[in-house]
């Protein structure tokens, strides 16, 4: 009797550790909403120098951070949160604070149509310092795929970054 309790709770954890592999999303990962209906969601993933993907996604947004193979020297705990509910006040975070690559990653923000409220030939993406003293303009390029957006930024190091219409 021991032996299948055991037996099970090992089938079980194994289920559970497939799952969360399978999906390709960052193991940590969890959505907040504030007072204002303000979403704010997270991903944390462990990136070595064989690079790697952060991933979360809700209400429709997801973000995909990709650091290639080479940009890292050392394994790099890496957090990333994005809030917003539209395309002109999506912001992103990352940690940790003042990280930089050796080649820069990209991160990648797919969300529906219906999300948009900035004209997409305007957006430029902007890197804030952790301070918010400082910005500058980072490429970026955006891609209109049938009912989804999607807006790529270069990232090549970590602090806060925006988007805005050119202005």
């Amino acid at each position: 009797m021991k032996n299948k309790s055991i037996l099970a709770v090992i089938t079980v954890f194994a289920a559970i550790v497939a799952i969360g592999c399978g999906t390709g999303e960052s193991p940590t990962s969890m959505a907040t909403s504030d007072p204002a209906g303000k979403i704010t969601f997270s991903a944390s993933e462990l990136v070595g120098d064989q690079g790697g993907k952060l991933k979360t996604e809700f209400n429709g947004i997801s973000a995909i951070l990709t650091v290639p193979a080479g940009a890292l020297e050392t394994e790099v705990l890496i957090t990333m949160t994005l809030s917003g509910n539209m395309l002109s006040e999506l912001e992103v975070e990352f940690g940790p604070e003042g990280q930089e690559f050796e080649i820069a990653a990209s991160l990648e923000l797919v969300l529906p149509n219906e999300l948009v409220d900035m004209s997409t030939e305007e957006i430029t993406a902007i890197r804030v310092s952790d301070d918010g003293a400082d910005q500058e303009i980072v490429d970026s390029s955006v891609v209109e795929r049938g009912s989804k957006t999607s807006v790529t930024i270069s990232v090549p190091g970590f602090s806060r970054y925006s988007l805005g219409d050119g202005t």
